[in-house]
C-alpha cells in the first residue's frame, strides 16, 4: 500500500464541540504551511482536508463516519492517507496527533512508520508528554479492527 497513516473513528456523527475543537486545531497546524509543503486547505461543517504539494493522496476526515461497502462491519469505520513520507506528512502526523488528544479513546491511529518517524508532528502539534504517550500507546497497539 506505501507509506500510510491509518485511523479509526466510531461510527456516526462527531459531536459539535469535538469538531469544531478538532478543526480549529488543523487550521492552526496547517495555515502556516500553505505555499510550502500544503496546497490548499478545506475546513467546514462536514469535512477537515488538504492536499500535500507535492500531493500524494489528500488527508480527508468527514464529520459524519459511516462504513463504506467495502469495509468490515464492526464498530470502527477504516480511514487512511497515503504520504509516501512526502514532505507533507509531518503535517498529517502533526493532525493526527491532535485527532487523538481531541477524540481521546473513540480513535485509534496506526502508520507504517514508528515514533521518531512522528518526531517533527508531535512538535508541529505542539503536543504535550501525554498527548505523544497516548498516540505511541495507539502505534505501538498496531490496531487494526
Amino acid at each position: 500500500m506505501g507509506y500510510t497513516h491509518f485511523w479509526y473513528l466510531p461510527e456516526g456523527r462527531i459531536s459539535d464541540d469535538n469538531w469544531e475543537e478538532y478543526s480549529e486545531c488543523v487550521k492552526t497546524i496547517v495555515e502556516p504551511h500553505i505555499g510550502g509543503c500544503i496546497e490548499k486547505l478545506v475546513v467546514n461543517e462536514n469535512v477537515v482536508a488538504f492536499e500535500g504539494a507535492p500531493a500524494h493522496e489528500t488527508f480527508s476526515v468527514r464529520r459524519e463516519q459511516f462504513l463504506d461497502s467495502w469495509q468490515r462491519k464492526n464498530d470502527r469505520v477504516f480511514n487512511f492517507c497515503k504520504t509516501a513520507r512526502k514532505p507533507y506528512d509531518k503535517i498529517v502526523t502533526a493532525c493526527l496527533t491532535k485527532m487523538k488528544a481531541v477524540f481521546k479513546d473513540d480513535v485509534k491511529i496506526a502508520s507504517d512508520g514508528e515514533a521518531e518517524d512522528w518526531e517533527t508532528g508531535f512538535e508541529y502539534a505542539n503536543a504535550s508528554e501525554e498527548e505523544i504517550k497516548n498516540l505511541i500507546a495507539d502505534l505501538e497497539e498496531n490496531y487494526d479492527n
